[in-house]
């Protein structure tokens, strides 16, 4: 740092500034507003401020490099009908962000023709947003090993019409929203979610299928301390999905189910819920070989030989005629509930 001991010190000093130039920073503020041509994004930038509704648009490719910080004035957008690859990694990790915690930006808004490559998002923190992905129409999107904290509305949303809808969200971690991830529409949404943890969010999973087929894939997440609902499918039209392999703990609601929609539950972990699950209807009635262990009610909606023991599995333990045990799942630990 300058020290200046006199007004002489201070006249040399601005003489010197002139002639050179300010001084030069290892980071400086990247201001974005508008159209995005195909560009990367790099750490020198840092941060890269969104001062206006920006949009990266069909042919174009946004590439942000690990190590990216990107602050989001309040309410406003990335509109992507090109592709975006926020590609981080586990030391580097790209963030999507508020100015602060109580300055919500609106959404990245992603949306691409058939002939357009899909985006990816790995090694994210989104943070401070309305919406923090919005996902419509015609793509296989992934986003993977991100976190969400401090979302309004959604963390991830998608809206399909009349196409499909096919996105990848794997080892990813939600925390504290109203609903962590939606898929809703009149088309096909064929979403998978793997390895996720959501924790603490109102809601955790809605599917709602207006018409056309909503066949969702939930494998191995946990959900825990779920005040609303865990998983809530809606559906008017003909889906199938399989919630296979996941845990919930402390949710209000584990999973609830209403035609048409005719999920396949099968080895799941349902602890210390109020309610199991539900439905509404006579489908999804694949209610088997999951533990249900200390729950307020585990099935609502069901007959009453969903949970009651009358004969016993291969391994000797009670079970009911789906082969659903009620016992203590002997967690090996209680922070992410490894068996």
């Amino acid at each position: 740092n300058l020290k200046l001991k006199s007004s002489t010190g201070l006249a040399v000093a601005l003489v010197a500034m002139a002639i050179v130039g300010p001084p030069s920073w290892t980071n400086a503020d990247t201001f974005i507003s508008g159209p995005i041509p195909t560009s990367t994004w790099t750490p020198s930038g840092n941060p890269y401020k969104i001062i206006g509704n920006c949009s990266v648009t069909s042919g174009q490719v946004l590439t942000i490099q690990p190590g990216v910080v990107v602050i989001v004035f309040a309410g406003l957008e990335m509109d992507v009908y090109g592709q975006i690859l926020a590609q981080g990694s586990p030391a580097a990790k790209i963030t999507f962000q508020g100015l602060t915690p109580a300055n919500y930006w609106n959404r990245l808004y992603i949306q691409k023709g058939s002939t357009v490559p899909d985006s990816c998002f790995s090694y994210c923190n989104f943070s401070e947003a309305t919406n923090a992905i919005y996902l419509a129409s015609t793509m296989a999107t992934k986003v993977l090993n991100s976190t969400f904290t401090n979302c309004v509305t959604y963390c991830i949303s998608g809206d399909v019409a009349s196409t499909s809808l096919t996105p990848m969200i794997t080892n990813c971690l939600f925390i504290g929203s109203t609903l962590a991830l939606r898929m809703a529409g009149n088309g096909t949404v064929n979403a998978t979610v793997t390895n996720c943890r959501f924790t603490g969010s109102t809601n955790a999973v809605r599917m709602e299928m207006f018409s056309g087929t909503g066949n969702a894939t939930l494998l191995n997440n946990l959900f825990e301390a779920i005040p609303g609902t865990a998983v809530w499918m809606v559906s008017s039209g003909s889906s199938s999905p399989k919630i296979l392999n996941n845990i919930f703990k402390n949710c209000s609601i584990a999973l609830s189910t209403a035609n048409s929609f005719d999920c396949l539950v099968e080895n799941n972990v349902f602890s210390d819920c109020q309610v199991a699950v539900k439905r509404t209807g006579t489908l999804s009635a694949g209610v088997m070989y999951n533990c249900f262990f200390n729950n307020a009610m585990n099935f609502s909606g069901y007959p009453a030989g969903f949970g009651t023991p009358c004969c016993v599995n291969r391994n000797g333990t009670a079970c009911d005629p789906l082969y659903n045990i009620l016992v203590n799942p002997l967690f090996a630990e209680t922070n992410t509930y490894t068996l």
